[in-house]
């Protein structure tokens, strides 16, 4: 297939053809007159680039999205980045609707943007901007349940920053590729009502301990049982765990991380102090599954 084809077969002009082809999204064959030949896989790919386009999605994130082995989980942390972006440009254009009803006041736009672009984005937001990634994703799942505020004193906004230089600093975690797929999947279905459930059905079990493990103690024996198999150490729940695990290990974890998330979070300060009369109950009861449990 020559180009004049393929640009009628994909609704594309030449020029973008050519251009592709220089970014390396696409490597089609040269015949011996040096004339480009393209095959069925070039469509494809071809109509796969004009379509993201057509989203406003860049050549640089294109080329990340089509070279994933994961394309689902690529775009879907496209899309939680583009949220991001959404949400700060709505504060953005606000900003500049008053910035014009005020007649150009310099001092009271400075103000404005501070308040309205800064301090209205949620800690766990905040986080996701500053990790970007399946890093950021994994404190997001994991701890974002307690980060629903937002920075409203001297005090939070130290301890923010404490946490997160702690956070820029602490060793890499290394993330196989099958655990990064299930990140982003986990990611991509969690809405902030399931957020919301999953913080509910928490609160509810370490509120109550005692009967929590009444009622639900032939599914607690299982999971026990179940995890100690062969089939539970190869899943990515527990793959999950270990990261948490060595995250824990890490150097400054408990005196720089927990400490200032409690300063941050007092939904996670309530939450510690129910968890640690919740776990002396358990324990008691199940003194054998204390090991490889990680605290939070």
């Amino acid at each position: 297939m020559r180009i004049h084809e393929i640009c009628k077969e994909c609704n594309v002009t030449k020029k973008a053809v050519e251009y592709y082809e220089k970014q390396g999204l696409i490597n089609p064959r040269y015949d011996s007159s040096n004339y480009r030949s393209f095959d069925h896989d070039d469509v494809i790919r071809i109509k796969e680039i004009a379509m993201l386009r057509k989203l406003n999605i860049s050549i640089a994130d294109i080329k990340i999205i089509i070279a994933s082995d994961d394309r689902h989980a690529a775009l879907s942390k496209y899309k939680m980045k583009k949220e991001l972006q959404m949400q700060q440009m709505r504060a953005q254009y606000d900003c500049l609707i008053d910035f014009l009803e005020n007649g150009y006041n310099l001092e009271q736009a400075i103000d404005t943007v501070s308040r309205r672009l800064d301090s209205n984005m949620a800690i766990k937001d905040r986080l996701l901007q500053a990790f970007p990634g399946t890093y950021g994703m994994y404190l997001y799942v994991h701890f974002g349940r307690f980060l629903n505020e937002k920075l409203n004193s001297d005090e939070q906004k130290l301890a923010y920053y404490k946490m997160v230089e702690f956070l820029d600093h602490v060793n890499d975690m290394e993330f196989p590729r099958e655990l990064e797929q299930f990140l982003a999947k986990a990611f991509d279905s969690m809405s902030e009502t399931d957020l919301q459930q999953i913080d509910d059905s928490m609160n509810r079990a370490v509120e109550d301990y005692s009967n929590f493990i009444t009622e639900n103690r032939e599914s607690i024996e299982q999971y026990l049982a179940y995890r100690n198999s062969d089939e539970h150490k190869s899943s990515s729940v527990y793959k999950m765990q270990q990261l948490l695990i060595e995250f824990q290990q890490s150097s400054g974890y408990y005196d720089v991380f927990i400490h200032n998330l409690q300063i941050l979070s007092s939904s996670y300060r309530k939450y510690q102090d129910q968890l640690r009369q919740a776990d002396k109950e358990f324990f008691n009861q199940y003194p054998d599954a204390e090991n490889g449990f990680g605290n939070k």
